[in-house]
């Protein structure tokens, strides 16, 4: 039968059938007045099938609301016209008319068995809700997401990707102690990127139990997910490995492949023993729980992150001096890099003999990398960063030499950052995203923000147009504020809290100077370096991403006290028995273990709260009590109580950050 997909504005004399076909299904769809089939028309929000002799053969009735969410009404196709294709045709116009949206949300009820349909249709049951009736209904919700804008900016690879198979979840959401349970709480568990796949969602709608269905949709929930594979030759090449009739298994792992993702985490025994077979075909390890968290640890202690490490200030710059560029070569060189290469990174040409640098870094008198840089008016390029393939904490290393860098384009005015080195590997790649660079082509670029910046100005950093239009629905305002920092952007809404801190714990947590030194020496910024500070989990809840102000709370002998000393960015806010936290977060706090069992007077299962940092500035000066309520006074009328957390507004936030940071112009 042929038929075509319209708008009902392209033939509005069709509303009548389409009214007394939605009519004779009124006991499935539920009934609607015609005044609300008009209304809908009014708006062109009806799409229609209708045949070459203008008859219709099904239709959708959607509404797009203000917060960017389309809403379908009424999928409805004559049952005699059905198994055709026309409801897929169907949401299919739907999805490039509502192309602009965030995404697509429809209700369906569990016992139609519509399911196929649905998934067939690329949407995800991401969650449930009773119906309305005197009959006890559930309602599936279903969840079309459109793809991201560019401007979402989403991270490259800065982590590894884990892909988790819905058996984990199964087990992760059980009150028993599993392997399971610990994939997601071990040390480094923060260091990765867990992620599900979409067909998780549909195998647990395939659960007839409610109750236990609504727990995996809810740490289902909590994940972010892959893209869903399409290409059918991954697929079937992934069936060819682990057998033809586990159709559903090889769509997750063809999945996993298809977004270049490193591990594969399963229970199912059936996977593992092929895991061989899949690595060296597609590069893929699929793990046990307990296979990946022993070969992550033992195998990957380079490539993690330890702020505790490491003091800035404990890396040196020194000049090149004589040295052959052989021998630079031989230490320094990448895998496959041919020499003319490495020496061109290294050439000096006369025209730029005055703006050209070499370093060799140093951490105390140890030689552990090399650095080239060009610097213009107001662009740094950063020619080459090699780092010995020897040296221990790799990441670590990698993260603070590009702080160093970043701290000092700060300081000299350098408006934009461009890594040309993409031979510098992994570990650096992985440390400049962290830091927020965007790879670019053959390069990473990072432009380098100032002060409080409206979103046009933000943008227009990052290479946006003056004359393009922007779309401030479709902005990661969170990224954007992370590609352009120390920049704060206007527009970024997020809880602020001034937090009280004892000045011993400041001076360790805060401070990236030597214990020799005050607190507050010259102004400094720590940058991305993660720390976590333990308080007890009463006042007001703490809700992440959000910002923090510093607030020294007492006396200590560098008379520093009752001050504001500086901000930082929350990440994560993660409550639990204090065991629990201190094993997982242990090397990016300072508490010792001692520390702790003091703190909660030897009550190891009391419940406390680990707040995560990073964004670290330290104010070029302190800013007094007397200064702070003042502050808060004029902007919100209320009086400032800093013996606790104490949330502020977002104008009482730039007034502070204006009066104590060096770069807060």
């Amino acid at each position: 039968m042929e038929y075509t997909i319209i708008d009902i504005e392209d033939d509005y004399d069709l509303i009548d059938d389409i009214i007394t076909l939605g009519d004779s299904q009124k006991q499935t769809l539920g009934f609607l007045p015609e005044q609300a089939f008009i209304d809908y028309a009014e708006r062109n929000s009806i799409i229609v099938a209708v045949s070459s002799e203008r008859k219709v053969l099904g239709y959708v009735l959607f509404a797009q609301k203000q917060n960017h969410v389309c809403r379908l009404a009424h999928v409805c196709v004559d049952p005699k016209c059905r198994y055709l294709g026309i409801g897929n045709a169907l949401i299919s116009r739907l999805k490039t008319k509502t192309a602009n949206t965030n995404c697509i949300i429809a209700k369906c009820r569990r016992d139609y068995q519509l399911d196929k349909f649905w998934e067939l249709n690329g949407f995800i049951a991401k969650g449930e809700k009773s119906g309305r009736g005197l009959n006890d209904t559930t309602l599936t919700i279903w969840e079309y997401r459109h793809r991201p804008s560019l401007l979402s900016l989403p991270p490259e690879k800065a982590k590894p990707l884990a892909v988790l198979d819905l058996n984990i979840i199964i087990e992760v959401t059980s009150e028993t102690e599993n392997e399971c349970n610990a994939i997601l709480s071990f040390t480094y568990a923060d260091e990765i990127d867990f992620r599900i796949s979409t067909h998780s969602y549909a195998e647990a709608n395939r659960n007839n139990d409610k109750e236990s269905r609504n727990i995996t949709r809810r740490l289902l929930n909590s994940l972010q997910y892959i893209e869903t594979c399409h290409d059918e030759q991954t697929i079937m090449s992934t069936l060819n490995i682990i057998g033809q009739t586990k159709i559903d298994d090889a769509k997750q792992i063809a999945s996993a492949i298809y977004n270049n993702a490193d591990y594969f985490i399963t229970k199912d025994t059936g996977l593992t023993s092929h895991s061989k077979a899949i690595q060296k075909e597609f590069g893929l390890s699929v793990y046990t729980p307990t296979e990946f968290i022993i070969t992550y640890c033992n195998g990957s202690g380079r490539d993690l992150y330890f702020p505790g490490y490491l003091n800035c200030s404990e890396i040196n710059f020194k000049p090149l001096g004589n040295i052959k560029i052989s021998e630079l070569f031989q230490i320094y060189k990448s895998p496959d890099e041919k020499r003319r290469d490495f020496e061109t990174n290294l050439s000096i040409t006369s025209s730029d003999i005055k703006k050209q640098s070499f370093f060799r870094i140093f951490v105390k008198n140890t030689e552990i990398g090399l650095c080239a840089q060009l610097k213009t008016d107001t662009n740094l390029i950063v020619r080459m960063l090699r780092l010995k393939k020897s040296i221990e904490h790799m990441k670590t290393l990698s993260t603070h030499i590009i702080e160093n860098i970043l701290l000092n384009s700060i300081k000299t005015n350098i408006e934009k950052i461009i890594f040309t080195d993409r031979s510098s590997g992994r570990l650096v790649e992985q440390a400049l995203v962290e830091t927020g660079f965007q790879s670019i082509g053959d390069y990473f670029f990072k432009p380098i923000g100032s002060g409080f910046l409206t979103t046009a100005d933000a943008l227009g950093k990052i290479g946006h147009g003056q004359n393009e239009k922007i779309d401030n629905n479709n902005i990661n305002y969170l990224e954007l504020e992370n590609i352009l920092w120390p920049a704060k952007l206007e527009d970024l809404k997020i809880p602020i809290y001034v937090i009280p801190i004892k000045p011993i714990w400041a001076r360790k947590l805060l401070s990236t100077r030597g214990h020799q030194l005050s607190l507050f020496g010259a102004p400094d910024i720590m940058l991305q370096t993660r720390r976590v500070y333990y308080r007890s989990k009463e006042g007001i809840s703490i809700e992440s991403p959000g910002r923090i102000v510093w607030y020294a709370s007492g006396e200590n002998k560098y008379g520093i006290s009752k001050c504001v000393i500086g901000v930082s960015f929350i990440n994560n806010v993660e409550t639990g028995p204090v065991k629990k936290l201190f094993k997982k977060y242990e090397r990016l706090g300072v508490y010792s273990w001692k520390d702790m069992v003091k703190t909660t007077k030897r009550d190891l299962n009391k419940n406390m709260m680990a707040i995560l940092f990073s964004k670290t500035e330290i104010f070029s000066k302190p800013i007094h009590l007397h200064d702070i309520s003042n502050i808060i006074k004029n902007n919100e009328n209320r009086s400032f109580n800093p013996i606790s957390p104490f949330k502020i507004s977002c104008t009482s936030f730039r007034d502070i950050y204006e009066a104590g940071a060096l770069y807060g112009h």
